[in-house]
């Protein structure tokens, strides 16, 4: 079974951190990957319109980091959000204390 870990994160729903753990996985030389539709213990919940999830990360990833990140997701039931490292990446959200993060909290 799948596990969080460093590198891996589950999420059940998009939340107001979601921009901070794609910026600190862009500036860690190893990357991660984020899960939405799947709670702490791994298992799937339910997203009933994934097509509009995914298009709201795209826009909140394009909108909020600097400089411009790729959203590259995987779908069934879930949305896989796939973060390669690849240098100083920033947050710029109203919502969100701007900055650089290396590490997920």
């Amino acid at each position: 079974m799948l596990r969080e870990s460093n590198r891996v994160e589950f999420k059940t729903t998009l939340n107001d951190k979601l921009e901070k753990e794609i910026v600190a996985f862009l500036n860690n030389h190893e990357g991660g990957v984020i899960y939405i539709g799947i709670d702490d213990a791994g298992h799937s919940v339910e997203n009933p319109d994934m097509d509009s999830m995914q298009l709201k990360i795209a826009d909140r990833i394009k909108n909020n980091i600097l400089p411009s990140a790729v959203f590259q997701k995987d779908t069934c039931n879930i949305t896989k959000c796939f973060v390669s490292p690849t240098g100083s990446y920033f947050c710029t959200t109203e919502n969100l204390l701007s900055g650089a993060w290396t590490g997920i909290e």
